[in-house]
């Protein structure tokens, strides 16, 4: 056993899972697993130099993170899926406003954070991690990661148009996870 990055961890950089979330994910295409660290200032990667070995961190992306940006593991969950079919994963996080999405370069390096979903976000849809989890996972078989929700209500999806940038809702504008279920009580007692 060695240590290949003196960096990600609790003594060796500052890194708290209560508020850095890290992933390992082929970022490159080689297939090889690369790490990424979700930090204070932003999005860190470490690529795999093929043999156990990993490049020395670097910044790639000034969002995402703790202080750059305002994310929160209690908050806002962040993935890596291949959203472009490219073998290289992107990052997704559910923020506050909805689905934020920054497209691999397929180096390493990411394209700047753009909103791709005003949905299935803390306040965009009233979606909170200890009741809704979201998963990111391919349900039309063209090799590009979807938007799963499970909400109060059912199950809800926002189909990728396989550029990471245009997305489909399952149903126009989906009401809060919590909506639905209020309504119908709503209207049951007025009934009464």
């Amino acid at each position: 056993m060695k240590i290949v990055v003196t960096d990600f961890a609790y003594n060796a950089g500052g890194w708290r899972v209560e508020r850095h979330p890290r992933f390992l994910a082929d970022l490159t295409g080689d297939g090889c697993a690369d790490i990424v660290g979700f930090g204070d200032g932003g999005v860190w990667v470490s690529v795999n130099n093929g043999d156990g070995t990993f490049a020395a961190p670097a910044l790639v992306v000034t969002d995402f993170g703790y202080t750059a940006g305002g994310w929160r593991v209690e908050r806002h969950p962040r993935y890596l899926a291949d959203l472009t079919g490219d073998g290289c994963a992107d990052i997704v996080g559910f923020g506050d406003g909805g689905v934020w999405v920054s497209v691999n370069n397929g180096d390493g390096t990411f394209a700047a954070p753009a909103m791709v979903v005003a949905d299935f976000g803390y306040t965009a849809g009233g979606w909170r991690v200890e009741r809704h989890p979201r998963y990111l996972a391919d349900l039309t078989g063209d090799g590009c990661a979807d938007v799963v929700g499970f909400g109060d209500g059912g199950v809800w999806v926002s189909l990728n148009h396989g550029d990471g940038s245009r997305w489909l809702a399952g149903r126009q504008a989906p009401a809060p996870p919590g909506r639905p279920h209020r309504e119908r009580r709503r209207r049951r007692r007025r009934f009464r």
